[in-house]
């Protein structure tokens, strides 16, 4: 693996038992010398990973990392973050792949003076990619509000859908929460909070896969009266009732 020190973007992945869409996302990023990927297991089982064949083993400016503590995506994005060497951090989740366009879109924002850019986000279905889901109507409507700037900073709850600068995570000692349930929330309003200099650049880079996987997201989900409610209010909603209903032991351990 080739030590680069002067990467332009460095793409955190965080996996666990999904070898067969891990190659999908990285099959969509490409080949560059400017590209850091940095992919980080957490505890996968055997049963659903060939180890000996684990994706990204072996490909050019790729790091696999593996994790014995089992403690979830923030942990993993931590430790993603602290090999990371790009100018730029773009998360991605295994079960995600990036636009056909995406890197050369990305390029045009590479020297940008600001700390964190927002991109438009494709939302499509877990059990039929070609299949629009409605949570992309909400993401876009972000983009089309009449103050899209705050929509974004405090509303958008998720690591993805951003190149965030390296240096502005570094000076302000931003890290996800180390939980097994919406570790993303806190990491995500500090980088909106703190990032001062933000643009919004609008532009559809990403694909992301929805699947509701829990019973209580499940129950909000259909309870909603809007998009808007189903999936600005779950993922906040699920960590302040992980906070008040679980052990500081069960919420951090899972």
């Amino acid at each position: 693996m080739t030590k680069n020190t002067s990467y332009h973007y460095s793409i955190i992945i965080p996996h666990k038992n999904t070898p067969r869409l891990l190659e999908r996302c990285l099959y969509s990023i490409p080949t560059w010398d400017e590209i850091q990927i940095i992919i980080i297991d957490d505890n996968s089982n055997s049963e659903s990973v060939d180890f000996s064949h684990f994706p990204g083993n072996g490909r050019k400016n790729t790091e696999v990392l593996f994790t014995k503590e089992g403690k979830g995506a923030g942990y993993a994005r931590n430790i993603g973050l602290s090999h990371a060497r790009g100018k730029w951090i773009i998360f991605a989740d295994a079960d995600d792949f990036f636009t056909a366009d995406c890197f050369t879109i990305l390029n045009e924002y590479m020297d940008s003076p600001h700390e964190v850019i927002y991109f438009n986000v494709r939302f499509v279905m877990s059990d039929n990619p070609s299949q629009e889901s409605r949570r992309g109507t909400y993401y876009t409507n972000f983009f089309n509000d009449v103050n899209p700037e705050n929509k974004l900073r405090y509303q958008s709850q998720v690591p993805w859908g951003k190149m965030i600068r390296r240096s502005f995570l570094s000076t302000f000692h931003i890290q996800f929460d180390e939980t097994r349930i919406a570790n993303d929330v806190y990491f995500s309003c500090l980088v909106g909070i703190y990032g001062l200099s933000r643009f919004l650049a609008g532009i559809i880079f990403y694909t992301r896969e929805v699947l509701l996987t829990s019973h209580y997201e499940k129950r909000l989900f259909e309870h909603a009266s809007q998009p808007r409610v189903a999936c600005a209010d779950i993922r906040l909603l699920s960590y302040l009732w992980s906070r008040t209903n679980l052990s500081r032991d069960s919420y951090q351990s899972g």
